[in-house]
């Protein structure tokens, strides 16, 4: 069974996973090759060189041995914060900010924080994503997201109400839009 690829990194034509890679079909034979290639470049060859550069940077501040003493988990939150902070309407209100119609006391506005307080860690998760095309907040938080997340009112298009309108998102600016939109 031929699937179309070939064993070149999905994405980038020029990185071969084997010796003439662009020309050797992906089967179904030899499928599991192919996958298992691709993890070790993402996961591993692929970042080799830059994570040498960090843990030798590392190493210029710290006995880097002294990180052993961490589980991953304990590492990881130290690094890059919580995975998931509590949002209530006060957090959410001090760490956005409206424009373009709206304000912190407009209707909207305020449903909108509380439907975002009310979100368990996988729906809040769902939502940053949406938001920022990031699966994760920076470290510190929504507070320390830069651009501020900014909600604007959005303009439907002639002829339509706002409830027919899909969210939208700018990610490169942090904006989204559901009758509401972020900037």
């Amino acid at each position: 069974t031929r699937l179309c690829l070939t064993f070149v990194l999905p994405g980038d034509d020029s990185i071969e996973l084997i010796e003439n890679g662009s020309k050797v079909d992906v089967t179904g034979e030899n499928a599991e090759e192919f996958i298992s290639r691709v993890i070790y470049h993402v996961l591993y060859s692929g970042v080799y060189q830059q994570t040498e550069a960090v843990l030798r940077g590392l190493g210029d501040l710290i006995d880097i041995t002294r990180l052993l003493m961490f589980e991953n988990r304990e590492f990881e939150l130290l690094a890059c914060g919580p995975a998931y902070e509590k949002w209530t309407v006060e957090f959410l209100t001090q760490a956005t900010r409206c424009d373009h119609g709206y304000s912190h006391e407009s209707q909207s506005v305020e449903f909108f924080l509380r439907i975002l307080a009310e979100m368990d860690q996988e729906d809040q998760q769902k939502f940053v994503l949406f938001t920022t095309g990031s699966p994760a907040l920076p470290l510190g938080g929504l507070r320390n997201l830069h651009p501020r997340l900014t909600i604007v009112r959005r303009t439907p298009e002639a002829g339509r109400s706002p409830d027919e309108c899909l969210p939208t998102v700018m990610t490169c600016t942090t904006t989204s839009t559901a009758g509401l939109q972020f900037v």
